[in-house]
């Protein structure tokens, strides 16, 4: 039987079942394909809250949420990522990487726009297509309302339209509330249970790697022949 506070949750996500993404394929954050739950019509719920696609206008308030994030994990100052960036990365010609945003449609504030979910397309050898989870955030004074739960549904829905095999992302280890929440809709540690640990080449690395003269590329021979 669930607890009070999930079944809040899931009234909260019921109640928000005609968020609007803004694109041609609407994702309904109300019910699953094979649930046959009838759920308020559109004439009789508020909608507050609406989860879309991000769009270029969004981006200096994501790049606001997104130093939010960093600070709360000790790396504020690592944070390189420029407002130009986002919109050359995420809305340019050839952008890497999408995004949704939950935005609060009864904001009298500037930012209306209270959390986001960054995500990428990914492959894996043995699996196939994966949805990469980048970031989920929720600012600090909306949270344990639900909110960061309805972003990672509507990121479970993309991940099943698109036939994805999988959703991976990484989690800093003192986030403890954060892995338990994964955790409980089905996610399980890598590092844990099957021992990958994930690794980060710098660009300086990359640098120098690249430049460094490798035998069987730069040997008299030339065993190997690189036509890239």
């Amino acid at each position: 039987m669930e607890s009070i506070k999930e079944a809040m949750i899931s009234q909260m996500i019921i109640s928000m079942s005609h968020l609007e993404c803004q694109d041609s394929n609407k994702t309904d954050c109300g019910k699953d394909a094979n649930d046959n739950t009838e759920v308020d019509s559109p004439a009789t719920v508020t909608t507050r809250y609406v989860i879309r696609k991000g769009r270029v206008e969004d981006c200096p308030q994501i790049s606001v949420l997104m130093r939010k994030l960093a600070a709360s994990e000790d790396y504020g100052d690592r944070v390189e990522v420029t407002e130009e960036d986002l919109r050359r990365d995420g809305f340019g010609e050839s952008p890497v990487f999408e995004c949704i945003v939950i935005e609060d449609r009864e904001s009298n504030e500037e930012s209306s726009i209270l959390g986001y979910a960054l995500y990428f397309m990914g492959f894996c050898s043995w699996k196939g297509r994966l949805l990469y989870l980048e970031d989920v955030y929720i600012n600090s004074e909306s949270r344990g309302t639900g909110l960061g739960l309805a972003l990672l549904h509507t990121i479970a829905k993309i991940s099943e339209e698109r036939g994805c095999k999988a959703i991976q992302g990484t989690v800093v280890e003192w986030n403890t509330d954060v892995m338990k929440l994964y955790k409980r809709i089905g996610a399980r540690d890598m590092t844990e249970n099957d021992k990958y640990h994930l690794v980060a080449i710098s660009r300086g690395e990359v640098a120098r790697f690249s430049k460094a003269k490798i035998p069987v590329l730069n040997n008299g021979s030339q065993i190997v022949t690189c036509e890239l």
